[in-house]
């Protein structure tokens, strides 16, 4: 849960705007609602749901957040 409340945050409040304009509207949406979840609603968080984030849509969302960072 923890890696989800800080890449939700490092989204949020430490990428540029230029950045985060490019991400997918839907990955941001469903990483802010993981992420108000697990640091609200322990009992709410389906564990099938926070693994698939940790495990696969996280990393693809670092992956193009490094991309745009690196792209010259």
């Amino acid at each position: 849960m923890l890696a989800v409340i800080h890449l939700a945050d490092f989204v949020g409040r430490d990428l540029p705007s230029e950045v985060i304009a490019v991400l997918p509207q839907r990955d941001r949406d469903g990483l802010r609602a993981t992420r108000n979840i697990a640091a609200h609603n322990y009992a709410g968080l389906d564990n099938t749901r926070l693994w698939e984030t940790v495990t696969v849509h996280g990393p693809a969302l670092l992956d193009l957040i490094e991309a745009e960072l690196t792209r010259e």
